[in-house]
C-alpha cells in the first residue's frame, strides 16, 4: 500500500529492525503528513517531530486540482521533462548543478501506478481533528516562497495552532525543500532542535 498510513507501518517495523525504541520522527511535505500520524498512532515511541514543507488538509483546497492534473494522470513512460519541471518548482532559486538530475533519475524509477496510488493516499489524508493528540515537542520549518498550493502559510498557522507544543521557523527567500535549499541551516536548526529534546 502507498497511503500514509501504510508508511507509518514501514517506518514502525524500519525502528523494529534497527532496534530503535523511540525517535524524532521527521517529514517533508508527504512525509510531514506520516510523521504526524506515527506521532498519533505510536505516540509511545515518538521523541517529538519535524514537519518540513508541511500541507493542510487537501479535500477541499480550491487549487488541489492543479497537483491531481500532475500525478492523477500519469502513465508510463513518465516523460522525464514533467518531473524536472516539478522538481524546479519546489526551488525559490536555482538548484544546485546536477542536483535536478539526480532527483529526476531517482523519480524515474518509480512506476506512474505508484505515483498515482500515492498521490490519492495523499490527497485524501486529513487527521486535522486529532492533532492535538500530537502531545511532544514539534518543530514546523517552512519557505516563505514555498509554490505548493497545499502548502501555504495558512497550511503552517494551522498547524502551529492545533499542535499543542510546535514552533514555526520561517526560511526567507526560500521554496518547498528547505532542506534542500539551505542544507547546512536546516541541519543545524534540526540538530539543535534533537539535543533540545534529548535535555
Amino acid at each position: 500500500g502507498y497511503t500514509p498510513a501504510d508508511f507509518v507501518s514501514d517506518l514502525v517495523a524500519i525502528l523494529d529492525d534497527a532496534s530503535v525504541e523511540r525517535a524524532v520522527i521527521a517529514g517533508h511535505s508527504s512525509g510531514a503528513q506520516v510523521a504526524q500520524l506515527f506521532a498519533i498512532v505510536h505516540a509511545g515511541r515518538t521523541l517529538a517531530t519535524v514537519l518540513v514543507g508541511a500541507p493542510g488538509p487537501m479535500r477541499d483546497h480550491p487549487r488541489v486540482g492543479d497537483l491531481d492534473g500532475l500525478f492523477s494522470t500519469l502513465e508510463d513512460p513518465i516523460d522525464p521533462s514533467l518531473l524536472r519541471g516539478f522538481t524546479e518548482s519546489l526551488f525559490a532559486g536555482p538548484a544546485p548543478a546536477g542536483f535536478i538530475d539526480t532527483q529526476v533519475a531517482e523519480s524515474l524509477k518509480v512506476p506512474a501506478h505508484v505515483i498515482r496510488r500515492t498521490w490519492a493516499g495523499i490527497r485524501a489524508f486529513d487527521i486535522s481533528d486529532h492533532l492535538g493528540h500530537i502531545a511532544v515537542p514539534t518543530l514546523i520549518v517552512w519557505g516563505d516562497q514555498d509554490r505548493v498550493p497545499v502548502a501555504s502559510r495558512e497550511a503552517q498557522d494551522m498547524l502551529v495552532r492545533a499542535i499543542p507544543y510546535a514552533d514555526l521557523v520561517v526560511y526567507d527567500g526560500v521554496g518547498h525543500s528547505p532542506h534542500w535549499e539551505q542544507p547546512a541551516r536546516f541541519a543545524a536548526d534540526l540538530a539543535d532542535f534533537v539535543h533540545k529534546v534529548a535535555a
